[in-house]
């Protein structure tokens, strides 16, 4: 077991991850007021007055995440995803998801990440107070669409399928459970079903 884990770390070290960020994000960073407060060969910490920065390589996955997070509430954290979500709105077609096991590519990477932090982080990286918030409330409502979307498709679906069954009582049954999020075809059928439908 410690064997593996000095190999592991050996073959880290070897990719130069720390010394990558220190190449290609830490000038960045500096122009913000961010000192380096921590470094290993899986992660690099940052802080400035307002905002906290972690570029971490998962150990299993190779994959390099950005964390940031207002000092003032380190609960919200925010990634790459977030950043652009913010900048561009949905659908946007930038990378977000980066991944390195080579030395080569933690370079590629990181300069990409830099990219994308030059371009569209500067009211985070500032501690832009209203920027944060803007961050969370849109965090928040993907994750009540998501939510709803995973809570409603089965009904859309069984709905779908009793309709097509003429079981007009369970089509009732079933759009009124998401009665606030029809469709327009939806509550036109549930007006139907429910005039056609014998009484639940």
């Amino acid at each position: 077991m410690i064997m593996s884990e000095t190999k592991d770390n050996e073959k880290r070290i070897q990719l130069d991850f720390v010394g990558a960020v220190h190449r290609h994000i830490t000038p960045l960073l500096r122009t913000y007021g961010f000192d380096c407060t921590n470094a290993t060969p899986y992660a690099v910490d940052f802080r400035s007055h307002g905002v906290t920065l972690r570029l971490a390589h998962d150990k299993f996955s190779y994959e390099i995440e950005v964390i940031l997070a207002p000092l003032a509430d380190q609960s919200q954290k925010y990634g790459i995803a977030n950043l652009l979500r913010f900048s561009l709105g949905p659908g946007h077609k930038e990378q977000s998801f980066f991944q390195a096991s080579s030395r080569g590519s933690v370079d590629k990477c990181l300069m990409a990440i830099r990219a994308i932090l030059e371009e569209h982080g500067d009211p985070v990286l500032s501690g832009d107070a209203v920027a944060f918030e803007q961050m969370r409330q849109l965090v928040r409502i993907d994750r009540e669409m998501y939510t709803k979307e995973v809570v409603q498709e089965p009904v859309r679906r069984a709905a779908q399928e009793a309709w097509k069954r003429h079981e007009y009582a369970t089509v009732v049954g079933l759009y009124d459970s998401i009665r606030d999020n029809l469709t327009s075809l939806e509550k036109k059928r549930l007006a139907y079903a429910r005039q056609h439908g014998s009484p639940v």
